[in-house]
């Protein structure tokens, strides 16, 4: 969170000592500490990774569109890539942005100095990430989640982004979860693209257990369910 600062994914022994060093990559650059505050860049690049059954690690920064597997001594195993043409955020996407964090801020009681203060340190990337998140999928597979395009959205969508349950911490600590899709490119385990798959409204997908995928959906009183999905592979 500061000038220069590096990020590690590491090893634990048993005993809950670091053994090894896996991967290392530039801190995320969404949250900056300036001075004595806080200054959030949205969409700015911010470091991805995740693990995989077989000990493998899936990484890379979401400003361009690639993605490294390394094993579990760290080595570079696999690299899967995508064209990707970065897409300018505008002024428009700014401003609903700006609007939605108002909203929610004012929803969360907290005073009009303080919400003035908070939209003050607010800034924005020049283009959207290459993608959002990653999860490691069925039989090998990459799955990336891709960006909102927040100018994109409905009137009813865009309500739903200043929705915060879990409390301004949530908010503060990494601003960036309220803008991943529906939509989740995925990858094989030879690296070639499939197709684009998309999640149930309203369900935040958390991790494969065999061809299944296990998440969160919500109904409409944000009420939280865990739901079990199926993943159909054609052959």
């Amino acid at each position: 969170m500061t000038d220069g600062a590096v990020d590690f994914v590491v090893a634990l022994g048993n005993d809950g000592v670091v053994t090894d060093t896996l991967v290392e990559f530039p801190s995320g650059r969404l949250v900056i500490r300036s001075g004595g505050g806080w200054t959030y860049k949205f969409f700015a690049e911010e470091p991805n990774w995740a693990t995989t059954t077989d000990g493998h690690i899936m990484y890379g920064t979401n400003d361009n569109y690639w993605i490294g597997m390394s094993d579990g001594s760290g080595n570079l195993v696999r690299v899967t890539t995508k064209f990707y043409e970065p897409q300018a955020i505008s002024e428009a996407d700014r401003a609903v942005v700006v609007g939605v964090m108002a909203e929610g801020m004012q929803g969360l009681g907290l005073p009009a100095a303080a919400i003035e203060r908070g939209l003050g340190t607010l800034q924005f990337a020049e283009f959207y990430p290459a993608f959002h998140r990653l999860l490691s999928g069925p039989r090998g597979s990459v799955w990336a989640q891709s960006v909102t395009v927040v100018d994109s959205l409905s009137e009813q969508d865009r309500n739903t982004l200043g929705d915060f349950p879990e409390g301004i911490e949530t908010l503060e600590s990494n601003p960036h979860l309220l803008f991943g899709s529906r939509n989740w490119d995925v990858f094989d385990a030879d690296g070639r693209f499939l197709g684009e798959v998309t999640m149930p409204a309203r369900f935040t997908p958390a991790q494969f257990v065999g061809e299944e995928i296990y998440g969160v959906w919500k109904d409409e009183l944000d009420v939280e369910y865990m739901m079990r999905l199926k993943v159909v592979i054609s052959e």
